[in-house]
């Protein structure tokens, strides 16, 4: 009876099903509420749509580098993890504008039409 699941496995699973269950209905109660509360646009959330995914899809190099370094350097857990959200975020929006946003690869992140640099667009000029 190896494919039988034991009384703790599935007392496990139980948890782990209601824990995951709490979490998506947390994470809809914010998208709700923050939905229902900002009407209007403001400037510090778009930039923060705007740059969420490139900074999300560069942001594991300088996590690991700094990590690295900071651990190397001895520091406590707790310090290592907050130096590195900080240099992290500061790195990965560094990346993002010197190395994305004013190149074609933010025509690959954010498509052409979002993009800052549209060499090509016909632009009515008036």
């Amino acid at each position: 009876s190896w494919f039988l699941l034991e009384h703790t496995e599935i007392r496990g699973l139980t948890i782990n099903f209601f824990s995951a269950s709490a979490t998506f209905s947390w994470a809809f109660l914010f998208i709700g509420l923050f939905t229902k509360l900002i009407c209007k646009p403001i400037a510090i959330l778009n930039f923060l749509v705007k740059v969420s995914y490139p900074v999300y899809l560069v942001h594991l190099a300088p996590a690991i580098f700094f990590g690295a370094i900071f651990f190397k350097l001895g520091l406590y857990p707790m310090t290592i993890f907050l130096l590195n959200i900080m240099t992290t975020s500061i790195a990965s929006l560094a990346i993002y504008f010197f190395f994305i946003k004013f190149t074609p690869l933010d025509w690959i992140i954010s498509g052409y039409s979002k993009s800052w640099l549209q060499p090509f667009s016909r632009r009515v000029v008036k």
